[in-house]
């Protein structure tokens, strides 16, 4: 399986009123950081080389991976970070570790305050430069999107999407080819500028899953995800 870049360097400021002295992704849920919970979840899916994207209290995210590697669980996998000295934005991130590392030619990337629990199979086996696509009640969170005959369209404004659809799962399957046109360690947006680029170039290909999916970025989904662990995921999110 792919490379798996794992985005984690923001600041999480929505969530910052109930979490207040952990980065969003290592928020605590049932006694574990979320991460944790995210790891074993990519491993599962047959992910065996993960790199950390790190900016905001990076040592944080350090300790923890130090303290999960010594519980034993994750001795069959390698796990690495890359620390930005400055904000990248999402694209700018992902950029400056392909850069640092060079040693990929086609990877996949996930946000580290997202729950998908499948998806990563499918997205692996589909080739380069793919989005996966997760179906939801309502789009007008997140926006939705246009798709034809397997291809990204269009990303459909938030006000527009009042609706059940598909929207971005905040997944890709990408190459480092497409990445050569940015500025190393300039601020690029995966979301507004390499992906609608992809869109604009007929190169976006769509993963449908109606796999769980949640975004912890805002405290009720955060305790929605909590609730969900305790309960013993017993049932959909």
């Amino acid at each position: 399986m792919r490379p798996l870049l794992i985005l984690a360097g923001g600041f999480g400021t929505r969530l910052s009123s109930v979490v207040k002295e952990a980065p969003k992704p290592l928020a605590p849920v049932c006694g574990a950081p979320f991460l944790k919970y995210i790891l074993i979840n990519c491993i599962e899916q047959g992910v065996t080389d993960i790199v950390l994207l790190l900016h905001y209290k990076a040592e944080q995210f350090e300790e923890a991976i130090r303290e999960l590697q010594s519980s034993g669980n994750f001795s069959h996998v390698r796990i690495r970070s890359v620390i930005e000295s400055k904000p990248l934005g999402t694209g700018g991130s992902v950029i400056h570790a392909v850069n640092k590392l060079d040693s990929f030619d086609s990877f996949m990337v996930i946000n580290a305050d997202t729950w998908l629990g499948e998806g990563l199979r499918d997205l692996n086996k589909s080739g380069s430069n793919s989005l996966l696509a997760v179906s939801v009640r309502d789009c007008s969170r997140y926006g939705s999107l246009r798709i034809n005959n397997g291809l990204v369209k269009e990303f459909m404004e938030k006000k527009l999407s009042k609706y059940p659809g598909w929207i971005n799962a905040g997944a890709y399957c990408l190459t480092s080819d497409v990445l050569t046109k940015y500025q190393t360690d300039e601020y690029t947006s995966m979301e507004l500028d390499v992906l609608p680029e992809l869109v604009r170039e007929n190169n976006l290909k769509v993963v449908k899953t109606k796999s769980n999916f949640i975004d912890i970025g805002i405290p009720e989904d955060y305790f929605k995800f909590c609730n969900w662990i305790e309960l013993g995921r017993n049932h959909d999110l």
